[in-house]
This record gives C-alpha cells, structure tokens and sequence, in this order.
C-alpha cells in the first residue's frame, strides 16, 4: 500500500511540472503574438495618414513680446501628404493662410512650433517628427483685430477645423 500512495504522490507531482511547462508554453505563445502585434501596429502608423494632434496655442496675442504671439496646430504627416491652413472670420470669409513648419532644422524661430509639439504631446508610433502649422495673428500683413477666429487645417480626405482666440 505504502509503494501505492508513492506512485500517485509522483503522478501528481509530474501533472504539476506538466501544468507548469505548458504556462510556460503559452506565455511564451502570448509574449511573441504581443511582440508580433506591436510591430503590425508600428508598421500600420508608418503608413497611416494626416493625423491631428491638437492645438498648442490657442489664444493669440499679436504684440511681439515672444508670448503667445504664433497659434500653434501640431499634426503628424506620414504619408508627406500635403497640407493646407487657413484662417476664418465667423462668417466664413478667408482672413489669413497658415504657414506650414516641417523642418526643425530649417532656422531658430520655426523650430519652436516643432519642438513644442513634439514635447507636449504623447508620443505616437510614427517615427516622424511631429509637424505644426502656425498663425502670427495678422491679416493681410497688419495685426488682426480681437476676436473669435476658425481655423482649418486640410490633408488627404480629412478636415480638422477649432478656433483661434486673438486678443490685443
């Protein structure tokens, strides 16, 4: 009897090294779908479209001191597609078109909307820098007067439009 109890004790002793290979097994499973996943999702961002990120600067004070004198729109652009922004007055008519900044490197003052973008927002799966598209708060070359304005940002077959505050 006792030989008996002895060959069940190591049954259950192997059942339990066998459970524990197999959730071996399967972490291993889930840990290279996870792997696999992760890497479909980046390359999937790689090829993914125009995408908004928000506006970084809302409120637009035109008056040169280096505060809040640019509206700020940070988006990403994978695809190099085009992009255009322009400025609304509340009944729709054009006040001013946007200026797009890509580059970084392209001179000190432009690389601000850039770097801010890429410093404020949660990093994506893109591996390209964040993009901006900006407003000085004028209008046809002199300060814009205060009040609400739209903008309106247009990539690929997307439209994004908020507002701008300019206050003076």
């Amino acid at each position: 009897m006792k030989n008996m109890k002895g060959s069940q004790e190591i049954g259950i002793e192997e059942r339990a090294s066998l459970w524990r290979w197999l959730l071996i097994l399967a972490g291993a499973a889930v840990s290279a779908l996870l792997a696999a996943t992760i890497e479909t999702g980046r390359l999937h961002a790689q090829g993914a479209g125009f995408s908004f990120r928000g506006a970084l600067v809302r409120i637009v004070t035109p008056n040169n001191d280096r505060k809040n004198d640019v509206a700020i729109l940070c988006f990403e652009n994978p695809r190099d597609s085009e992009v255009t922004g322009k400025i609304l007055d509340l009944r729709g008519a054009e006040v001013a078109g946007m200026t797009w900044v890509q580059d970084p490197t392209a001179g000190a003052d432009p690389t601000l909307p850039v770097a801010a973008c890429k410093g404020r927002f949660p990093p994506s799966l893109s591996p390209q820098s964040p993009e901006a598209m900006t407003w000085d708060g004028r209008a046809a070359g002199v300060p814009a007067a205060s009040g609400v304005y739209i903008y309106q940002l247009q990539s690929e077959d997307t439209t994004v439009t908020g507002t701008v505050l300019v206050v003076r």
